[in-house]
């Protein structure tokens, strides 16, 4: 894992630190081969309670739309 990035920013649930880091992935049965993911890993706290979610996908790929999308749909229940 290499942390590139941890920063504070603002979600539409509220205020979350955000970590952006690269990892191997788990090796491909057939092949044994891993490839290089990127992430985004973000945390939110709110009255005590805690979420994080993190989303995943080949280096390289173009994700910033679709990771905008999915981490601005978090809600507070």
């Amino acid at each position: 894992v290499k942390v590139t990035a941890v920063k504070a920013v603002k979600l539409a649930a509220g205020p979350a630190i955000r970590i952006d880091y690269l990892a191997n992935s788990a090796p491909n049965s057939v092949t044994n081969k891993r490839i290089r993911l990127e992430h985004e890993r973000f945390i939110l706290f709110k009255s005590g309670k805690t979420v994080t979610l993190d989303v995943a996908a080949p280096a390289g790929a173009d994700n910033v739309d679709q990771w905008r999308l999915i981490s601005n749909s978090l809600e507070w229940k």
